[in-house]
């Protein structure tokens, strides 16, 4: 008995001891996040008077500046693949203001700018990016599955059927030998150059980590590398028109953007012309699409789901602008044969535009849902959970606001558990436990505050 007593006190010593270690580090770390906090305001501030005093050789005005950092570190945050993305698009349109200039000059001040905003973005939400931790775990090669041109234009064919015409009207009036030349060398080459980039990037992978390549053949369904090589070859074959169309597109909207360059910069109707911008917008987005051909971002998921997920809804967007500026410009000023082609263009817009109002009237049975109209997303429990829905009214109506703890989604994407907290906004302790893995990639987090409270009891 007396063993078991002086067990029990060593344990209970060795635990007290071990929770002021913690308690210690925490005090530490904290320490540590206030002088960083008050490096980075002290940094930011150089980099700021840096840029008023024109010391730093950037291609934006101050205030351009203070808000292009303002709002590249909120993209980050919000969704931190649109900061690359749309700091690209910011480059690509200064380093056109500053063609006129020698090269060195203009490259010198394009990374000057990109590395000053970037600091600047960082710093301004440092608090944020000191507790980010993301899923990603590098750059896996896509080599067995190119997307299908049918399935990429059901996707995308409303923007880029009068985008492509919009290209090639804007591009037949001054093209030359050279134009013909950078199309077959850009728009084969760069698919070419990908696909064998993806299968230098599968050697070195599997050289470092032969698992890889077991992981990869009992993905595609091969017993062997010789098995699976007549597959990948088979489809490549068969399925690539979706990168050679990429290809073609882009190498149309860099000759464009070529095309307009050779006018004289300070003309005043070239100050005027949209159509850089908009060639811009096309190139980006048709090469954000055409990366997860060839490569894709490895995740939580294994496969380029997430990788496909945010470059098309970027690509989407980027598309979406563009062909909104090449439909105005399709429209038909007066009756002709010509007229009418271009009216045939915007077909899919049209077809586009369908949609909303039949998936309306579908969902809606026509404007008369069998139980009414409501607002209340609530309301659907009511006849299927009668006291699930009693219950949340009695929190909603009678309980102070607080943490609620309910049985979480363990295993169970998209189903009905943390309703409660769903309906009556109390924040839960647990709700969805895949997504709390997936963004940090480990359970790190839950263990340190699971520490936490077990001390705080």
């Amino acid at each position: 008995m007396a063993a078991v007593v002086a067990l029990g006190g060593a344990a209970a010593g060795a635990g007290v001891h071990l929770a002021a270690q913690e308690a210690a580090a925490e005090v530490i770390l904290a320490a540590l996040r206030w002088a960083m906090m008050l490096g980075a305001g002290s940094l930011l501030v150089i980099v700021f008077a840096y840029v008023a005093l024109g010391q730093l050789p950037i291609l934006l005005s101050l205030p351009e500046f203070a808000f292009a950092a303002v709002a590249f570190g909120a993209l980050a945050f919000l969704n931190t693949w649109d900061l690359p993305i749309y700091l690209s698009l910011l480059l690509v349109v200064l380093l056109w203001q500053a063609r006129a200039e020698s090269a060195a000059q203009t490259l010198r001040a394009l990374v000057a700018t990109a590395v000053a905003l970037g600091v600047a973005a960082l710093l301004l939400y440092l608090p944020w990016f000191l507790s980010f931790r993301s899923q990603l775990g590098g750059v896996l090669p896509n080599l067995a599955y190119p997307t299908r041109l049918s399935q990429f234009s059901v996707m995308f064919a409303a923007s880029l059927v009068p985008l492509v015409v919009w290209l090639l009207g804007g591009v037949r009036a001054d093209w030359r030998r050279e134009d013909t030349r950078t199309l077959l060398l850009l728009g084969l080459g760069l698919p070419l150059a990908l696909l064998a980039a993806s299968w230098i990037l599968a050697g070195l992978l599997g050289a470092a980590d032969p698992t890889l390549i077991d992981l990869f053949l009992t993905k595609v369904g091969a017993a062997s590398w010789r098995e699976a090589l007549g597959a990948i070859v088979a489809r490549r074959l068969t399925r690539s028109w979706t990168a050679l169309f990429l290809g073609g597109l882009i190498a149309l909207a860099y000759i464009l953007l070529r095309q307009l360059g050779r006018s004289p910069r300070r003309d005043e109707s070239n100050a005027a012309d949209a159509r850089p911008f908009v060639a811009m917008l096309v190139g980006i987005a048709g090469l954000l699409t055409l990366a997860p051909e060839f490569v894709y971002l490895r995740d939580g998921f294994g496969d380029r789901m997430n990788t496909i997920f945010k470059f098309y809804f970027a690509g989407w967007i980027l598309w979406g602008l563009a062909a909104a500026y090449a439909v105005t410009e399709l429209w038909p000023r007066r009756s002709s044969l010509a007229g009418a082609l271009r009216t045939l263009t915007l077909l899919p817009v049209l077809l586009g535009l369908a949609y909303p109002i039949l998936a309306t009237w579908t969902i809606t049975r026509g404007f008369a849902p069998e139980y009414g109209p409501t607002l209340d997303g609530a309301a659907h429990l009511a006849r299927s959970a009668a006291d699930d829905y009693a219950a949340i009214q009695w929190i909603n109506a009678g309980l102070p606001r607080g943490v609620i703890a309910e049985a979480a989604r363990s295993g169970s994407s998209y189903s009905g558990y943390g309703r409660i907290a769903t309906h009556t906004g109390l924040p839960a302790v647990l709700g969805w436990d895949f997504h709390e893995w997936q963004w940090r990639g480990s359970w790190a987090e839950q263990a340190r505050a699971s520490r936490i409270w077990q001390r705080s009891t």
